[in-house]
């Protein structure tokens, strides 16, 4: 899969990515589109588009596992946000994300809101 860097959106080096990207909620509901608009921590928050997809493959048959392979495109948001998308407050990944109150936290973080805003 090609993993290009999209300038401004952090994708992580290593390990697990923030859970609350729409590229998960598509492995959940393969062959449904997901659209959403994620948005930055940050003294000036960045939005982006965010649309995801995922397939189910039976590579040995009905008899073998499930897979499933999920492809996420991010574009920059440079206008008004669309009002029919939600808004995610996302990050990068759980150790680098300053946001405090997030509801799906797997790790502690090593940068905390105010001291993010000061960067």
């Amino acid at each position: 899969i090609l993993r290009k860097p999209v300038p401004g959106f952090p994708l992580p080096r290593g390990g697990g990515a923030c859970p609350l990207w729409p590229l998960y909620a598509a492995l959940v509901r393969p062959g449904a589109p997901v659209e959403a608009m994620g948005e930055l921590p940050g003294a000036l928050p960045r939005r982006f588009r965010l649309r995801a997809c995922a397939t189910a493959e039976f590579p040995e048959g009905f008899a073998g596992p499930e897979l499933r392979r999920a492809a996420m495109l991010i574009r920059p948001e440079p206008g008004p946000p669309d009002a029919a998308l939600p808004v995610l407050r996302i990050g990068g990944a759980c150790r680098i994300c300053p946001r405090g109150a997030c509801p799906a936290r797997r790790e502690p973080a090593i940068l905390s809101e105010e001291t993010a805003a000061g960067l």
